[in-house]
């Protein structure tokens, strides 16, 4: 086991001693968010970033402002050889999570935040868990909007009972499952007390989006049609059902109703309901509005508009210093990517599925896993499946995923999916 490193003492960013140095591994667009966050934190300096883009590299040390770093490597290793770091943020693309999660454990590092997705399958994930395991690591991952107020009123009032028992939660997910959605399920889980989920079963539509090269993970959109490097879909819609009898709706990119975008959610309950707004509400919307038992008009509880990421890194220095898990513990999160493998495995078979290890993403060409097949293979809309196909798919329509115990995989260029209506409790991962 790597030996746990003291915190050392350094000039922290409101000018006191730090006792805790930070290095940012990958120093793209979110990295900003994290860097605002350790920005007003006295107890923290960042001290050094990691990035394979000279260009990213000249710009942090260049700069003078709140997102400026002094040092930058290169080489991750590197980094975390010489800057002794007590704290990570891993804000890479997904695909590489993993192997960067184990340089900073082995490297001895006493906390890491690492960006969401965990990884793009669970045998990542896994890695991710196994290594701060061994290391003694705090590993948490960034489903920051835990911490944003107007979801932590909104589980206030649920946790009163004033809207009686939840029964279901519909929830919004922005573009992609692994991208956005996972902090829709997170944040359902949440509002749930982590409940874990039964079964869930859904749909995904993978038209290939009309869109060009941009920031936030398409950058290479028009070379590969991928996100963040890995195979995305244009729509998904989900139904999960958790232990507690609650039950949950997902939509998300096209097929997320028109001004649902910036993770809004409603929740049905016994006695009352409850209305969470999006993260940049129009003047007309409300951060919270409920309506609740015993009242007959809308009540409005106080809610600011926080980033959540300070809070997180908050977090992780008090978990340091007094113990206890953190609210956004790795363990939580690989319970979320269940969920979400799940789904894809649903599309897979047509039937609903416990959220289960054996489903393996992303599709072939992201570093994942996963069999390509020469041929695609399709589905009628009962979900049966048929012979391969040269042709295209029938009518332009339904399945394009082939399966197998060992490998599900997305067939590359297919149209249009279409998982079936069947549903039912499953054994395991049968």
């Amino acid at each position: 086991m790597t030996a746990r490193r003291a915190a050392t003492s350094s000039i922290g960013s409101a000018g006191a001693p730090a006792r805790y140095r930070v290095g940012i591994i990958g120093c793209g667009g979110i990295s900003n968010s994290h860097l605002r966050g350790y920005r007003e934190m006295p107890a923290v300096e960042v001290v050094a970033g990691a990035d394979v883009s000279e260009a990213v590299r000249q710009d942090r040390q260049s700069r003078t402002d709140e997102l400026g770093i002094p040092m930058m490597y290169a080489s991750t290793a590197d980094m975390l050889e010489r800057e002794q770091l007590d704290i990570v943020s891993i804000c890479t693309w997904p695909i590489i999570r993993p192997e960067m999660t184990e340089l900073a454990c082995r490297a001895g590092v006493r906390a890491i935040l690492a960006e969401k997705p965990m990884a793009v399958d669970l045998a990542g994930c896994d890695r991710m868990l196994a290594a701060a395991a061994h290391s003694g690591t705090l590993l948490v991952v960034g489903h920051q909007r835990r911490f944003r107020d107007r979801y932590v009123k909104a589980k206030e009032l649920i946790d009163s009972g004033a809207i009686g028992q939840v029964l279901e939660i519909t929830g919004y997910g922005s573009a992609d499952l692994l991208s956005s959605a996972t902090h829709t399920v997170d944040l359902i889980r949440f509002l749930l007390n982590d409940d874990e989920a039964e079964w869930v079963i859904g749909q995904i539509d993978t038209r290939r989006q009309e869109r060009r090269n941009a920031p936030t993970g398409y950058q290479r959109w028009e070379e590969t049609g991928m996100r963040y490097g890995h195979h995305v879909e244009t729509g998904a819609f989900a139904m999960i059902q958790f232990r507690s009898g609650a039950r949950a709706t997902v939509a998300s990119g096209i097929l997320q109703r028109k001004g649902k975008g910036g993770w809004p959610m409603t929740v049905y309950g016994s006695k009352g309901f409850l209305e969470v707004g999006p993260d940049r509400p129009e003047e007309v919307q409300d951060a919270l509005r409920a309506r609740v038992k015993w009242k007959s008009e809308w009540i409005y509880p106080e809610a600011r508009l926080n980033a959540g990421f300070k809070e997180e890194a908050e977090a992780i220095i008090a978990v340091l210093e007094r113990g206890g898990e953190h609210p956004l513990s790795a363990r939580a999160a690989r319970h979320v990517h269940e969920i979400l493998n799940g789904h894809f495995r649903v599309v897979a078979s047509a039937r609903a599925h416990r959220p289960a290890t054996g489903f393996r993403w992303p599709p072939p060409g992201s570093n994942g896993g996963g069999r390509a097949l020469n041929r695609p293979v399709w589905a009628t809309s009962t979900g049966e499946r048929t012979e391969e196909h040269d042709s295209p798919l029938p009518g332009g329509d339904h399945c394009l995923w082939e399966h197998s115990a060992a490998a599900p995989a997305l067939i590359p260029g297919a149209t249009r999916s279409g998982s079936g209506g069947r549903r039912g409790r499953l054994a395991g991962d049968a």
